[in-house]
């Protein structure tokens, strides 16, 4: 029995178009979930945090976290394809709220002290 050529390159061109289409199915499944990421950080520091959605970043996933105790420190993690956390700046946040709070005590008792001189100077000139 002999087929046509037309035939046989619309048959591959399907089949090579469902095997595409397959796999994109399949890598959506694949895609880990922030209740993973949520898990990992618990189980790395022992406290409970919140993951935003993981959208796709260099060869792996990403995503805005915080711990339930600071919802303002927003740090990012960084996701293997397979759902294993390899990175996280949850450390690099708390330093960095630490150094924000250090330098906002000091700004405010320098402009307290800049504003009380200024107004000893209004007040001698009088």
């Amino acid at each position: 029995m002999k087929m046509k050529k037309g035939f046989l390159k619309k048959m591959l061109l399907a089949g090579a178009l469902l095997t595409g289409i397959l796999g994109l199915v399949g890598c959506a499944f694949m895609k880990p979930t922030p209740e993973q990421v949520e898990e990992e950080l618990n189980e790395r520091y022992g406290k409970e945090f919140v993951s935003g959605e993981l959208y796709a970043k260099n060869s792996g996933y990403a995503s805005v976290c915080y711990e339930t105790s600071m919802p303002s420190v927003l740090f990012e993690t960084y996701v293997n394809k397979d759902g294993t956390l390899c990175n996280d700046y949850y450390i690099g946040a708390l330093r960095a709220n630490e150094y924000e709070k250090l330098l906002s005590n000091q700004f405010d008792e320098f402009y307290d002290e800049y504003y009380q001189m200024k107004m000893m100077i209004i007040l001698l000139k009088k």
